[in-house]
């Protein structure tokens, strides 16, 4: 003989649902609230994790914990401070030549930012009278 049992949805199983939704919207107030402390501190370990492969191994060298975290952190910057002067030349030429790219070529901005009834149709629509020139929508 078949079983056919049918389950209703209780009010037990409503408000489970209410009380999660609630605890959701409570936690994701809270890390709003401390994200002026959350963000720095994911910062940090990430960067802990990121650099104590250095360290463990400034350690087998016989440097005690603090100089190898020290000398790691001194290296990491200086290895941005480079990266950064490295690329500082790059960055500055783009800039000067964004201008003279953006002018060149206003139909690249338009097209991706007009409106969808103001891009080409494509072919469709032509000898009907309803494009302009170019197969635009008036």
């Amino acid at each position: 003989m078949i079983d056919t049992k049918v389950e209703t949805p209780s009010a037990t199983s409503a408000a489970s649902a209410s009380l999660k939704i609630l605890a959701a919207v409570v936690v994701i107030t809270c890390i709003h609230v401390a994200s002026s402390i959350l963000i720095p501190l994911v910062c940090a370990l990430f960067l802990a994790f990121i650099l104590d492969p250095g360290v463990v191994l400034l350690e087998r060298a016989r440097l005690p914990r603090w100089l190898a975290s020290l000398i790691m952190v001194l290296l990491t910057l200086a290895l941005v401070y480079l990266l950064g002067y490295l690329a500082y030349d790059r960055i500055m030429a783009f800039i000067d030549v964004l201008p003279r790219v953006a002018a060149g070529s206003p139909m690249m901005f338009t097209s991706v930012l007009s409106p969808p009834l103001m891009r080409p149709l494509n072919g469709c629509g032509t000898g009907t009278g309803d494009t302009g020139p170019g197969g635009w929508i008036r």
